[in-house]
């Protein structure tokens, strides 16, 4: 294996580029899997067998492993299920190598969470064309876990800047978000709120209400209902529910709470001013 480097290695190698570990006990296979990807942008790590596989991808977390499945101290299925039961590699992206073509074999290994096989004798530019497509997959992958979790950090940004309270239900009736302006219309905690179901809650209209979204999935809307809360007192709230889904496609329910406690007091300053009116124009 002399012709084989130990270290990563790349012709056009970037910090960028992703990292692909090649595994097989038999040197001749490194090198042709070697050569039909170096002068690529892939920073390349060589291991001639499955204990020293894992311990470089514990060590260097490459993207993406060529991985022989007949090798003499560990074979590919094993190496395989221990990277996926670590949490620090499962997200390794594993192709499997094989002299093999057994049905079985290949559905074994895509239970195990591989992505792909490559059949034996190797021919470079499949090789090749295998892993381009693999870390262009991984890439998006990442690309748009990010910008959900932007989107997640957006979304919660303005859930704890509205002033209206709003209330995530998932699809057996319990809490499973809620933001600030919620927490204090209902005068309960978060902790608390994120413990309890609708059946759990008063007045039922609006455990009527969340249960006809969930059933129905239909929007239902209460113009105004006195919500009550631990104090003995009663919130007058404005209450829209409608139907969501997450990426999942489990169904949920929202509600928005609009405290009508301030429209209240004003409306009865305007009565009030009225009838002073009315009484000075008698």
């Amino acid at each position: 294996m002399s012709d084989v480097p130990e270290s990563p290695a790349s012709g056009t190698e970037t910090t960028n580029s992703p990292a692909v570990l090649l595994v097989d006990d038999i040197p001749a296979n490194l090198r042709v899997l070697y050569e039909s990807l170096n002068g690529r942008d892939y920073r390349l790590l060589v291991a001639n067998g499955g204990a020293q596989a894992l311990e470089i991808a514990r060590r260097s977390r490459p993207d993406l492993m060529l991985l022989d499945i007949m090798m003499p101290d560990m074979d590919g299925f094993e190496v395989c299920r221990r990277l996926k039961e670590d949490p620090e590699t499962a997200s390794i992206a594993v192709i499997f190598l094989s002299a093999l073509d057994d049905a079985a074999d290949k559905i074994h290994g895509l239970e195990l969470g591989a992505v792909d096989y490559v059949t034996k004798p190797f021919h470079p530019d499949e090789v090749a064309a295998r892993v381009e497509t693999h870390c262009k997959i991984l890439r998006l992958e990442r690309e748009l876990g990010q910008r959900n979790r932007q989107l997640e950090l957006v979304r919660d940004r303005i859930l704890h800047s509205m002033m209206e309270g709003v209330v995530g239900l998932d699809a057996q009736g319990a809490v499973s978000f809620v933001n600030p302006a919620a927490e204090r219309m209902l005068g309960l905690p978060a902790a608390r709120l994120l413990r309890d179901s609708i059946d759990d809650w008063e007045p039922s209209a609006l455990l009527d209400a969340a249960r006809a979204v969930l059933t129905e999935r239909r929007e239902v809307s209460i113009d105004e209902l006195a919500l009550p809360r631990p104090d003995g007192g009663t919130v007058p709230m404005e209450v829209r529910a409608a139907p969501i889904a997450d990426a999942a496609d489990r169904a949920g329910v929202v509600l928005v709470l609009r405290d009508l406690s301030e429209r209240r007091r004003v409306e009865a300053k305007l009565h009030r001013a009225s009838d002073e009116l009315n009484r000075s124009y008698r």
